[in-house]
């Protein structure tokens, strides 16, 4: 069994973001860095690139909208009429978020290997028996398209249905169809590519989706949404001309002073996340509800051209400083990404004092290791070496120009300046 090794899949500070930015040599006079993309009237810039557009999960004929990527799973696994003691195929590497729903569902998790371009390991499949399995959830990792046409196969053959996980991989093709078009079903995460508050998709090309089980809120929730949305905006710079009169106002209701960092998390020690406690977690995150208009609004209009294009530019200026950085390397083949990728995945050979070390600074790096209770070690599997040593870098539209580079810079020297015997980081940089 695996368990949980220190750490969180978000940074942490008890700075100001505008402090630690300037420790970490990230701050100048343009808006801070931010995690994830942020509103701002930049959403809405640039012309259409010229050919044909890059397809995007939410142009498939049938689509419903949830608060979050584990709520389509839910409605996923409740349309294909999953229930107590039947089995759902999940990937060994995981996120405790594409789990819970399974489990919830009073379904069983059947954990399965990945092959190290994180592909699904069919043969093991097959070779362990999966007639009692009627859900295969395959994930295009990190906004790396996986082949699907053979997952295609595999579940016609044996009546299994197939949700693909696009959860990093909102936008590109895989065997030459759009992205998300293989599963009966396929799940996204708007938040990940797109300046909202929250919010998950499930769509098919396959089957109708009856999202009649989801909730709506109520206005409460859908003010809030809009103010965290704005809030955001503003504490980053992105409404010029609106955002001192926001941050003013924002203030004045008592929200967090802009450019605040997030709440500290308290380290969390090897094995102290049980199963009750990753469950109530994904029970907070309102799973059978809808996310809020504004969101669904944003989601439908900011322009995708600029998203798909400057989140390759981001990956590819990564990808080429990581070259030589000694003890790290980019853990897929940077020519077989996606055109829109979610994050820069990045194997380090010290990985958790990077990690702290990162952290500290308040370098936004996510990282998946808190590992589902139960999940197995299997043979030749990669997941226990990317649960232990891969990071994953933000590469979103919202950086770009002096920040980017000096982003790319700290993560470099962070890693290539570590002390061998302590794997600190460097002294400049500590």
């Amino acid at each position: 069994m695996w368990t949980k090794r220190s750490g969180s899949d978000y940074i942490s500070g008890t700075l100001g973001e505008r402090q630690i930015l300037c420790r970490a040599g990230l701050n100048d006079t343009s808006p801070q860095l931010p995690r994830a993309a942020v509103f701002g009237w930049s959403a809405f810039a640039g012309t259409r690139a010229e050919g044909a557009p890059v397809p995007c999960l939410l142009d498939l004929p049938n689509v419903a909208f949830t608060t979050a990527g584990r709520g389509a799973i839910a409605l996923a696994l409740h349309l294909a009429g999953i229930g107590p003691g039947d089995r759902v195929l999940v990937p060994t590497y995981h996120c405790p978020t594409m789990v819970a729903p399974v489990v919830r569902a009073g379904a069983v998790p059947e954990f399965y290997p990945l092959h190290p371009d994180a592909t699904v390991d069919l043969d093991h499949i097959e070779r362990r028996g999966h007639d009692r399995c009627r859900v295969l959830l395959a994930p295009h990792f990190f906004g790396y398209p996986q082949p699907m046409s053979r997952l295609r196969q595999f579940c016609d053959r044996f009546d299994i249905i197939l949700i693909e996980d696009c959860a990093h991989a909102m936008f590109g093709t895989s065997d030459g169809r759009p992205i998300g078009s293989w599963g009966d079903f396929a799940i996204g995460s708007l938040a990940k590519f797109f300046p909202v508050a929250e919010g998950g998709v499930l769509a098919s090309a396959r089957r109708a989706i009856d999202a009649s089980t989801l909730r709506w809120r109520g206005p409460g929730s859908e003010l809030r949404d809009l103010y965290r949305i704005l809030e955001a905006g503003a504490a980053y710079g992105g409404m010029p001309g609106l955002n001192p009169l926001l941050r003013a106002l924002f203030r004045l209701r008592g929200g967090p002073a802009a450019g605040a960092a997030p709440a500290a998390e308290a380290p969390v020690e090897p094995g102290s996340v049980p199963l009750a406690a990753m469950l109530a977690e994904y029970d907070e995150s309102a799973p059978q509800a809808r996310p809020a208009h504004a969101s669904i609004w944003l989601a439908r209009h900011a322009t995708r051209d600029r998203i798909v294009a400057r989140r390759g530019e981001h990956f590819r200026a990564f990808a080429r400083a990581m070259q030589g950085v000694p003890g790290a390397r980019i853990a897929l083949d940077p020519a077989t990404a996606g055109p829109a990728p979610y994050v820069v995945p990045v194997r380090v050979d010290a990985a958790e004092p990077a990690y702290r070390a990162l952290r500290k600074a308040g370098v936004p790096v996510f990282r998946w290791d808190r590992i589902w209770p139960g999940t197995p070690r299997l043979e030749d599997d990669i997941a226990p070496d990317w649960s232990e040593h891969l990071l994953q870098f933000p590469c979103h539209q919202d950086l770009g120009g002096q920040r980017l580079r000096r982003y790319i810079d700290t993560v470099t020297r962070f890693l290539a300046g570590r002390d061998a015997g302590t794997g600190t980081g460097s002294p400049e940089m500590a």
